[in-house]
Order: structure tokens, then C-alpha cells, then sequence
């Protein structure tokens, strides 16, 4: 029987979403946190909101099993930015098109049926 202790210790296996792409959270540099100056603040206006909206099937209120990606995965796609420094801050939230609910940064959503999208890539990556 294992110990306990190693379970708590290992490392979680890569999750792939949609189209089970050949990158997700492993690498060399998965887990660093960046400094200061190499983090990223981007202010989403509203345009960009509705165009990352179009790119949203549901959201994590009206669709539980099938959100799996946060919102922010969809945000780096659309502003074309490195998901490992980037955070942002919206201009107003999103609302989900299917219930309607606000979807803010880290809500849970489910891309457009044929959006390819693995949990930890770049835009370049998912295209």
C-alpha cells in the first residue's frame, strides 16, 4: 500500500480539454511566478469582452460537467497573450450566452463546439 505522504507529494497529471492537444501543464517552466516586472496586467475592454463572449458556449452556472476551462484561457486566445504572466482586469464582465450570468476571469466555461482548447497552452499552440 502507498504512502500517503508520496501521493501528497506528486506532481497532478497533465489535464488535457478539448482536442487533447500535445501540451498541457507540463514543462519546465509550468509552475514559475513570475516577478514583478514580468507580470502583465491587461485591461479588457468591452469590444474584446464580446468577442472572447462569441467563443463561449456555457459557463460553470448551466453547465456543470462541461466547463472545465477558465474564462482567461479564452482571454488569452483573443488578446494573443502569454498565459503564464498575463492576469486581467475587465472593463464590465462577460455574460454567459447560453444562461446569461456574469463570467468573470476564472469562470468555468465550455468553448464553441470545434474550439480547441488544452488547459495550459499559448494561442499559438491551440491554433
Amino acid at each position: 500500500m502507498p504512502n500517503s505522504s508520496t501521493h501528497k507529494n506528486q506532481r497532478p497529471k497533465e489535464k488535457r480539454l478539448r482536442c487533447g492537444g500535445n501540451k498541457g501543464l507540463g514543462g519546465s517552466n509550468a509552475f514559475f511566478d513570475p516577478t514583478p516586472e514580468e507580470e502583465k496586467v491587461v485591461l479588457v475592454d468591452a469590444v474584446t469582452i464580446h468577442e472572447a463572449e462569441r467563443q463561449i458556449e456555457s459557463c460553470e452556472h448551466c453547465n456543470l460537467e462541461g466547463a472545465e476551462i477558465p474564462f482567461d484561457a479564452i482571454l488569452d486566445r483573443v488578446t494573443r497573450s502569454d498565459p503564464s504572466v498575463t492576469d486581467y482586469i475587465l472593463e464590465q464582465p462577460a455574460k454567459c450566452p447560453n444562461c446569461r450570468r456574469e463570467i468573470l476571469e476564472k469562470t468555468l466555461i465550455e468553448p464553441v463546439q470545434g474550439d480547441c482548447l488544452t488547459l495550459g497552452s499559448s494561442f499559438d499552440e491551440t491554433l
